[in-house]
């Protein structure tokens, strides 16, 4: 599988493993928040999810 320039890592793997069937069907939609956040990683300052776990 050639690996497209400019995509993050998790994001090839990803691709990878729902090629492979690995991944079901049911979760591809699920790429597209990888691709949401590989396309901001630049602008990326904080990566805070807004939980407290305390």
């Amino acid at each position: 599988m050639k690996m497209r320039d400019g995509s993050s890592d998790l994001l090839n793997l990803w691709n990878m493993l729902s090629t492979a069937g690995i991944i079901p069907a049911e979760a591809a939609m699920a790429g597209m928040l990888l691709t949401s956040i590989s396309s901001n990683w630049d602008a990326t300052e904080t990566f805070d999810l807004g939980l407290d776990l305390q």
